[in-house]
């Protein structure tokens, strides 16, 4: 395979209806409208276990590649020097929306499964995140273009 970096999911979701790419790794919530459609076929996810809104496609270890584990996500972050109370507020009251039933159901609809956590648990998270893809570029050699 050749990597061919896009900006951004629309710009390779494009790519791959085009037929300008064969393949692409993207998020379900950007994708699947177009498998859905048999527009594009999916062939795997990226976790380690199966999606709840594609149930019918297998892992990647499921479909003979096993060992990676590799799922998007999102947070909600305050700048550098937000004060401690401010934060756990913020905090408490994420978690509290997203527990909402009808909320829940519109961002599963697209694919997300909302978490919410503590900033401490965040910060945990986003530290592993950076040891473990920081990792990832220096083996591969990866240079920004």
């Amino acid at each position: 395979m050749t990597h061919v970096p896009y900006k951004g999911s629309a710009q390779v979701v494009t790519a791959m209806l085009s037929g300008e790419v064969q393949l692409t790794f993207d998020s379900i919530s950007t994708t699947l409208p177009h498998v859905r459609s048999g527009k594009v076929r999916a062939l795997a996810v990226t976790g380690t276990k199966r999606a709840a809104i594609a149930p019918d496609v297998p892992t990647l270890a499921e479909a003979g590649v096993p060992g990676i584990n590799i799922t998007g996500w999102y947070a909600v972050l305050a700048p550098a020097g937000t004060p401690a109370p401010v934060v756990d507020r913020l905090s408490r009251e994420i978690a509290t929306v997203l527990k909402e039933p009808a909320l829940k159901a519109t961002l599963a609809s697209n694919g997300y499964e909302p978490v919410g956590s503590t900033p401490e648990a965040l910060r945990t998270h986003i530290d592993a995140e950076i040891t473990r893809w920081s990792k990832v570029v220096k083996d591969s050699g990866a240079q920004v273009q």
